[in-house]
């Protein structure tokens, strides 16, 4: 009778302790508002002479877009590199897999504008930079993610040499232009998938995957080319034409145990595992 006695009252303490430890844990969150900030810097050209970036920012001071120009003029005739953000107050859904139809959201479109330029520094290097800070709809719960750097290179290609000298022919007018990311891994299909760092709120741990789309891995010789390493991906683009690569993101989360939770759940069982002793030694 004590020793029914002891374990029922050894349980109405543990059990309360525990449910409430689970209550207090806070609850996945499912959807996500967003601001994606994408911006071009450190950009220089075959002198090594610094090309600004001209950025528009929205009424709070984001950037929505980043804009490179070189070559002859501010006016006609200027190649580009341009690339937007996004923001939206709710609709990115927490997945339970990685970049799964209909859960990944559009990030930023990169463009590059291919002009023949009349003259000056044609684009050597940049870096572009990604920023992502996510709010839990509702909740008011903000995370910013570090930033991703991209190290870029472009080769802006002589179109006054003969066709059978460029290092890339896409047409029969002139050498086609070469955009490079560097060596960041290995395709698939056409698409790059990066994961940030993760983070946690409560007891569940976020992921989020970067996916870089209408990409080609590019021969060594063509990264080479463009001053990157062998590996490099990026694309191939023609003179008076318009060439873009997309970015999409999407949140994955993986529930952990709470430790208070874990500990009091210890506490338990070593208090009836106590209990048991003695049982065993008054025996």
């Amino acid at each position: 009778m004590k020793i029914t006695l002891r374990k029922t009252l050894l349980s109405t303490l543990i059990v309360p302790f525990v449910i409430g430890a689970q209550s207090a844990s806070g609850a996945l969150i499912t959807d996500w508002g967003y601001q994606v900030t994408n911006e071009l810097s450190d950009a220089v050209d075959v002198n090594n002479n610094a090309i600004n970036a001209v950025n528009a920012t929205d009424g709070d001071g984001n950037i929505t877009s980043s804009t490179l120009t070189w070559g002859g003029d501010l006016g006609a005739g200027r190649s580009s590199l341009m690339i937007d953000g996004v923001s939206s107050n709710s609709g990115l859904l927490t997945d339970a897999g990685a970049l799964q139809t209909g859960n990944s959201i559009a990030g930023g479109v990169f463009i590059h504008g291919n002009n023949p330029i009349a003259g000056g520094g044609s684009l050597k290097s940049f870096n572009l930079n990604t920023m992502l800070t996510l709010t839990a709809a509702g909740s008011g719960v903000q995370q910013s993610l570090d930033p991703i750097v991209f190290p870029s290179f472009f080769k802006e290609t002589d179109n006054t040499v003969a066709l059978e000298d460029c290092v890339v022919t896409t047409s029969t007018v002139a050498c086609a232009d070469i955009f490079t990311l560097g060596d960041l891994g290995v395709l698939n299909g056409n698409s790059l998938t990066i994961a940030s760092p993760s983070f946690t709120i409560d007891d569940y741990v976020y992921t989020v995957l970067l996916e870089l789309t209408d990409l080609t891995a590019l021969s060594p010789s063509v990264c080479a080319a463009a001053g990157a390493s062998a590996g490099c991906l990026g694309f191939v683009t023609e003179e008076k034409a318009t060439t873009a690569f997309n970015t999409r993101f999407s949140i994955t989360a993986t529930q952990v145990p709470e430790p208070g939770t874990l500990a009091l759940l210890g506490l338990g069982l070593a208090g009836l595992g106590l209990s048991r002793r003695k049982q065993a030694a008054k025996a």
